[in-house]
């Protein structure tokens, strides 16, 4: 019975194994983008916003201030899990 499981378990394993090489493999993509971006020319800013996903009862974000400056650069520090990709994608809505 454990070798019956241990060769299920390697041969799951030489599979994903064996589609990681095949996409090292690839030929690399050539960047054909030609598009410039300008600066940013609008501050943003979020006023008491809050979000909750859409299977939860509780915001995770709650309350929420900020504003960013045109041509600022900040950063979001907070520990793992304090939904900070989540504020991110939101702020890139709109």
């Amino acid at each position: 019975m454990r070798l019956t499981k241990i060769n299920t378990e390697l041969l799951a394993g030489l599979a994903a194994a064996e589609s990681m090489f095949a996409l090292i493999d690839e030929e690399a993509e050539v960047d054909t983008g030609n598009i410039e971006l300008e600066q940013a020319r609008y501050d943003i800013e979020f006023r008491n916003g809050s979000y909750t996903h859409h299977d939860g009862e509780s915001p995770v974000l709650n309350d929420i201030n900020i504003k960013i400056y045109a041509e600022e650069t900040i950063d979001l520090v907070d520990p793992s899990g304090s939904n900070k990709t989540t504020l991110v994608n939101l702020l890139a809505h709109f």
